[in-house]
């Protein structure tokens, strides 16, 4: 849900010129599944390269992730592996829920980090997509954790 849902479900249970029954109330704060309770602490979202609820696979490599938004603050946490060695800037998903999805023009960077070693690999998450920013290995698994602001 993104702030115009939520506008919208304000403007729907709470009409001009009324008295607003407790119940509908609470439906807008806490008790319905599009409340401003949900808005804030909803639940985390889990994906990878087979389900694609909230992604979209470049078939390039393997992942799991958690999408995790609070306000507009989304955090994805998570896993990529190569299928190949592949050169710098290779798509690893696409965000495709709008929920989810960052301003475009904007891009966030952090370091991954390989799993079982210390040697790192700069990703970078632009205009929906999370690509790496180095050459990668087949098989070479990183883990990475995302911050960044998202769209709705």
């Amino acid at each position: 849900m993104n702030k115009a849902d939520y506008t919208t479900l304000i403007n729907a249970k709470i009409p001009d010129g009324t008295q607003l029954p407790s119940s509908q109330h609470r439906e807008t704060m806490h008790t319905d599944a599009n409340s401003i309770i949900e808005l804030v602490y909803g639940d985390a979202e889990t994906d990878n390269e087979i389900r694609e609820d909230f992604t979209s696979s470049t078939a390039l490599f393997d992942y799991a992730i958690t999408l995790y938004k609070v306000g507009s603050t989304v955090t994805i946490t998570g896993w990529f592996e190569a299928n190949s060695s592949l050169l710098s800037a290779s798509s690893i998903f696409t965000v495709t829920d709008t929920d989810f999805t960052g301003f475009s023009g904007t891009t966030f960077n952090v370091v991954s980090r390989k799993i079982n070693s210390m040697d790192v690999m700069p990703i970078y998450f632009n205009d929906a997509n999370l690509r790496i920013g180095a050459s990668i290995l087949n098989g070479e698994r990183y883990e990475f954790t995302i911050n960044y602001k998202a769209l709705n």
